[in-house]
């Protein structure tokens, strides 16, 4: 069975089975309009941002040592998880040797 969908897109996997998909489109704006609050939203709700709260919600518990740290990556002062893309490519070693002259 083959996944259908627009691209870009969106999926998440747990345990290698996808869990929740989406047009990037739908989901964060696309790239022109990208909405990191949005993006956010939807991956919390998707269950793939551990520790993550939906904007207005706060615990009552205090907060961890440590939690409003900068991220050594990005800067961000909160918890989060950064996550890459995946993608394929149709590159062999073949299509190298003809470029070569």
């Amino acid at each position: 069975t083959h996944l259908q969908i627009r691209l870009p897109a969106l999926v998440c996997f747990k345990k290698g089975a996808l869990t929740a998909r989406a047009s990037a489109l739908e989901a964060v704006g696309g790239a022109e309009d990208f909405d990191e609050d949005r993006c956010k939203r939807w991956l919390g709700k998707c269950g793939m941002l551990e520790g993550y709260e939906a904007p207005g919600i706060h615990s009552d518990e205090e907060e961890e040592e440590g939690e409003d740290a900068p991220c050594p990556t990005c800067g961000r002062t909160y918890k989060h998880e950064h996550i890459r893309a995946v993608y394929t490519s149709k590159y062999t070693e073949h299509d190298d040797s003809d470029s070569d002259g």
